[in-house]
């Protein structure tokens, strides 16, 4: 097997692919993906082979920005990747690599895998790591570089095998089993199995590192309540740390989210003003917390246009929840009034009632016809 090549120019700039600061945070990352992805789209099936490629290769692109930048533990292993490159870059010198950092067998190819992952060369990071496995299959650092390097290059099988002999070796080290735990959970299908390696790391650690990741591991599975529960514990442990205070305040808007029955498109509606008030009070307590993390204040303020939306007023045709009823009210008007017109032509004094319940049923309709929208998707849901 060939040592890979020293030059990285497969490396891909996902903040200048998608025009947004280094510093941006998941919801704009996440507006950018889904503006980039609908732009191109449209031309993956054009009669133009170059548009046609470019339009495959920037989707390409932007699938590696998804699956890199919206997950927290890759997103920081690709910014020092890239800080590392841009020193390069700037410097002409790129980060040495250890000629013999040791005797022992595996040590040589691992402070390579090192060098090599602090520069974002992925691949490189990986053949050492392997290689360093192969020489000695007792290092535990060398197992988890390269179930590291395997999952950010998506290769998730051998990342599992890589995952589960480094884990072998070392089930002491709480951030491993959170990892890992949470791996199998996302990517494996395996959520018994990688949450309760997930929660023992986390219960191990002394610090909050780990049962921060536990908790926001728990959101992105859709147990929101579980997550809030996790952070509430830590918070009780670290009441002044401010990654403590941003997580819960993460878990609390993800359990305002929860709140709704009814998905729509990835989203959700809210039914009643019992759903509205039960979120107003979360989003309040994750606000007085006062976060610093752009993840969390961006969600707060989702959480909030979602409410004011379902508070504005609309017009609907939909007078109740059976259709059938709403469509016989709208019929029940021009009836009424043909039929008391006609009465009265004549002379029949029952017309002139029938020409009241008319312009009473005009009332009824003039205010079903102007809800507020929670109250609209509780008619159509």
């Amino acid at each position: 097997m060939a040592a890979p090549p020293d030059d990285d120019t497969d490396f891909v700039d996902y903040y200048e692919l998608l025009g947004i600061p280094p510093e941006a945070d998941a919801g704009t990352i996440r507006d950018r993906l889904d503006t980039l992805i609908l732009e191109w789209q449209q031309f993956t099936g054009s009669g133009k082979k170059e548009l046609r490629r470019r339009a495959e290769d920037t989707l390409e692109q932007v699938a590696g920005a998804e699956h890199v930048l919206l997950d927290p533990a890759r997103r920081a292993a690709y910014d020092d990747a890239r800080r590392a490159r841009r020193t390069t870059e700037a410097t002409g010198t790129p980060p040495e690599r250890p000629a013999n950092p040791g005797g022992a067998p595996g040590e040589q190819n691992m402070a390579h895998a090192r060098a090599a992952l602090s520069e974002g060369d992925h691949q490189g990071a990986r053949y050492f790591s392997t290689r360093a496995t192969e020489e000695n299959p007792g290092l535990a650092d060398a197992w988890f570089t390269r179930y590291t390097t395997c999952v950010i290059m998506g290769d998730f099988d051998e990342a599992e095998m890589a995952g589960k002999a480094a884990l072998r070796l070392r089930s002491d080290v709480p951030l491993w089993l959170v990892g890992f735990g949470g791996f199998l959970a996302e990517f494996r299908a395996q959520p018994d199995q990688g949450l309760r390696l997930a929660v023992r790391g986390a219960r191990m650690d002394p610090g909050p590192e780990a049962s921060l990741k536990l908790a926001l591991i728990q959101i992105r599975l859709g147990a929101p309540w579980d997550a809030l529960d996790t952070a509430g514990r830590l918070r009780g442990r670290f009441p002044d740390d401010p990654a403590v205070r941003d997580v819960v305040a993460r878990c609390l808007t993800a359990a305002a989210e929860a709140v709704p029955d009814v998905r729509v498109r990835g989203g959700y509606r809210i039914t009643s003003q019992e759903e509205i008030t039960q979120m107003r009070r979360l989003i309040a307590l994750a606000r007085n917390l006062c976060p610093e993390g752009g993840g969390a204040i961006s969600g707060i303020e989702e959480v909030d246009r979602a409410l004011q939306h379902a508070e504005e007023k609309t017009l609907t045709h939909r007078l109740t929840s059976n259709g059938i009823t709403s469509l016989a009210l709208w019929l029940s008007v021009p009836l009424t009034f043909a039929l008391g017109f006609g009465l009265l032509l004549d002379g029949v004094l029952v017309g002139l009632f029938l020409f009241l319940v008319g312009f009473a049923l005009c009332l009824v309709i003039a205010v079903q016809c102007s809800v507020r929208r929670w109250e609209l998707n509780a008619r159509i849901t």
